[in-house]
């Protein structure tokens, strides 16, 4: 068991914990007009910001500046890009892959990348074709109602792509090369026991962990990304307290996991015991983001109502929740952690265990590509050899075909001259003239010495 849980301690929605932001009037109007909203994400330079429209089928882009006013953090929304594409299907979850290009899970399609160009902002909908696709193939495949997404960067420009198939109950892994169009070059069912709907995934930032928000479970699943991991796996922990879980989101030193509630007004906080995460969980705290009338307003059915979407600026400092009455609201992280943090943990750095785990796997990725290597290399051999017996054994059919067509000629001319003999033989000449041709060859007989 993790013996650093702590009892629940309710942090109330306040305006002081709340960050107030700025939206330009363009980028206002855009965010009244999204709807009903899922996943929310910052690009890596925390520069834009996206957020799904589930219902309308379309992608918000905004600009994104962080300032201070005194001494009151701000937010500034500028410079909105709507996004529309066919291959949307009610999208889900959002990543950014880089600053100009993300992937798109769509609850009832495919997994599609798309690159966003950093332009001025348009009027009109930016029309985008995929990049790229991670294919929808029925309840029974590898992909299916892909509902949430996380991503993390390889050595080599390769990427790891971790789908939540919400209905399929499982998570799968695919390898990406971004270097070569995000062709997929593997993929796999990587977990599954135990999960009913998994509605959020994350990688920690060293990517030594994998949280998954287990719905219909009540809870979250963390595992260790170790090269063992598969679809019968058991969870390294079990985080409770919750009602409904979606977003998750990791802080940059993996000491604390955050859990949107989407059943109930709250994001909770998880904290890492003090040696790895293990055991049962409770909350260290547990923080209110929406006030009772937004909650309800919102809350139709007991799986609803509460926060949906969650991301974290890269420096820990800002916290971005998106919910059904109220699509962007940004909280001041540090003021929730600060208390809980645990001095010497060292948070600009990854722990040497994941560069060793990311190098483990591209070793093993390399061992696999050299196995495939020899195989296609003995593969070509012997469909060269295969194909020589093949040529050797055409011509011996050829040559026998010869053989027998000569037989039967043989054979044909053979019977033409036994027929004439028999004609010549059965011939009335023949057989009147045979008593003279028998007293000759007596004659011959008795005086060889005459015969001429």
């Amino acid at each position: 068991m993790n013996t650093a849980v702590q009892p629940v301690e309710a942090f109330a929605w306040n305006q002081a914990c709340e960050i107030p932001f700025i939206a330009d009037a363009d980028a206002q109007r855009a965010i009244d007009g999204i709807g009903r909203t899922e996943d929310v994400h910052f690009s890596p330079d925390n520069r834009r910001l996206a957020l799904v429209g589930h219902l309308d089928n379309r992608l918000l882009v905004l600009g994104v500046r962080f300032f201070s006013d005194g001494a009151t953090s701000r937010v500034h929304l500028h410079s909105p890009q709507e996004v529309v594409s066919d291959a949307f299907a009610y999208p889900h979850g959002v990543f950014w892959i880089d600053s100009e290009t993300l992937i798109v899970a769509n609850r009832q399609g495919d997994a599609t990348i798309l690159r966003v160009p950093l332009a001025s902002p348009a009027t009109a909908a930016l029309q985008l074709e995929p990049l790229a696709r991670l294919r929808s193939d029925g309840p029974d495949q590898l992909v299916y109602t892909p509902g949430s997404v996380s991503v993390a960067a390889l050595d080599g420009g390769w990427l790891e792509v971790l789908l939540c198939n919400n209905y399929a109950h499982h998570v799968s892994q695919h390898l990406l090369d971004a270097r070569n169009g995000y062709a997929v070059l593997d993929g796999s069912r990587l977990l599954a026991d135990g999960l009913h709907i998994p509605d959020g995934v994350a990688h920690s930032r060293d990517q030594r962990w994998i949280a998954v928000s287990n719905h219909d479970g009540h809870c979250v699943f963390v595992y260790e990304n170790t090269p063992t991991l598969g679809p019968s796996s058991p969870p390294a922990a079990v985080l409770r307290g919750m009602n409904y879980p979606h977003g998750l989101r990791w802080t940059r030193d993996g000491q604390f996991l955050l859990v949107a509630d989407a059943g109930l007004p709250f994001v909770h906080v998880y904290q890492r015991g003090a040696g790895d995460w293990q055991g049962e969980c409770q909350p260290v705290q547990t923080l209110r983001v929406l006030d009772e009338d937004r909650f309800r307003r919102g809350q139709y059915n007991p799986q609803e109502g509460g926060p949906k979407g969650m991301d974290i600026v890269a420096d820990d400092r800002v916290l971005v929740v998106t919910s059904q009455e109220q699509a962007l609201a940004f909280f001041d992280l540090e003021s929730v952690l600060g208390p809980y943090r645990r001095p010497g943990v060292v948070a600009d750095r990854p722990p040497e265990t994941g560069r060793t785990f990311a190098r483990h796997v591209m070793g093993q990725v390399g061992t696999l590509n050299t196995l495939m290597e020899r195989w296609q290399h003995e593969r070509t051999r012997q469909d060269a050899a295969l194909s020589a017996i093949g040529l050797a054994l055409e011509q011996t059919q050829r040559l026998a075909a010869e053989r027998l067509a000569a037989i039967e000629s043989l054979r044909v001319t053979v019977d033409q001259q036994q027929r004439h003999i028999r004609l010549v033989a059965d011939s009335y000449s023949w057989r009147l003239t045979a008593p003279y041709r028998l007293l000759r060859q007596r004659l011959r007989d008795l005086f060889p010495s005459r015969a001429g």
